[in-house]
């Protein structure tokens, strides 16, 4: 990747998740079912994304993969347990880390696609 970005978009982007993660619930439904779970995975997709776009320009492709996929399911399984730990308004809930998960997956798949020599060709 020629203009990797640099460890404040990452950082920014976590602080970001931390916060809407562990600010007090509205309670509200969303614009319709399930919002909220499409709103954890692109949150997830645009951090891995961001992650992976940062660890590959310090490490080999597998390896930057890995370390993605690990570091954005790990947090995204911590702030399921803080929010039923730390806060009164929001819960632990398994298809938010399932959607946390599904996102980060998308976005390496994403960054994959836009590397390719299939997509290089295109442009």
């Amino acid at each position: 990747m020629a203009n990797p970005p640099n460890w404040w978009a990452v950082l920014i982007w976590v602080l970001i998740i931390t916060i809407l993660s562990l600010k007090p619930s509205t309670g509200g439904g969303g614009l319709f079912p399930h919002a909220d779970k499409v709103g954890h995975f692109g949150v997830y997709a645009i951090f891995s994304i961001l992650l992976y776009s940062k660890l590959n320009s310090l490490f080999p492709l597998q390896k930057a993969t890995i370390i993605t996929l690990a570091v954005c399911i790990i947090y995204g399984i911590l702030m399921e347990v803080l929010q039923a730990t730390l806060t009164t308004t929001r819960h632990f809930d398994t298809t938010d880390m399932l959607a946390n998960t599904v996102g980060a997956i998308i976005g390496v798949i994403i960054i994959y696609f836009f590397n390719s020599k299939f997509y290089q060709s295109w442009i």
